[in-house]
């Protein structure tokens, strides 16, 4: 099996993610910055292929180190939000699935995933249209058992019902 560096280009052999790796763990283990949805994801080595023709648009693995974002805690680390509607989630998953709504649970499913070891905290947006996504959101998250709790921050605020805030185990 091929020993990637942090700095490889890479991309994932069963899915269309392609990345840079940012850190390298134990165990064939590694962080890569999806270049698509901007997610530190950790990913085996046997699932990823160097490439070095793919074109990275996020901050060199030096300013990456420098911001602190890899040494962090899970407890520290600030909630980060993810945009569910339709025309901004990646295209491997809007042209994967036969209807939006489809599209949109799978990359929530998929940023939950990817994002419960690496946050305490996020947000999934979801809009305020009529609330099926919100509704089959909430139907997901009810079955997850790496979520604590999830609640509507604006809710609280007795502000516009357009978010779902996700705390992890």
């Amino acid at each position: 099996m091929y020993q990637f560096k942090e700095g490889d280009r890479v991309s994932h052999l069963n899915s269309n993610i392609k990345g840079l790796i940012i850190k390298v763990l134990d165990k064939g283990f590694y962080i890569v910055k999806d270049i698509e949805t901007d997610m530190d994801l950790d990913l085996h080595g046997r699932e990823l292929v160097l490439h070095e023709d793919i074109k990275i648009k996020s901050a060199p693995i030096k300013d990456l180190k420098k911001s602190n974002l890899i040494s962090q805690s899970k407890v520290e680390k600030i909630i980060k939000s993810f945009d569910l509607h339709f025309n901004r989630i990646p295209k491997s998953f809007s042209n994967k699935y036969p209807n939006k709504l489809e599209a949109q649970l799978a990359y929530a499913k998929f940023i939950i995933e990817q994002n419960s070891n690496n946050f305490k905290k996020i947000i999934l947006i979801h809009g305020k249209g009529d609330g099926i996504l919100k509704q089959a959101l909430e139907k997901e998250l009810r079955k997850n058992s790496k979520i604590k709790e999830f609640y509507d921050p604006e809710m609280i605020l007795a502000l516009k019902d357009s978010k779902i805030q996700i705390e992890f185990k």
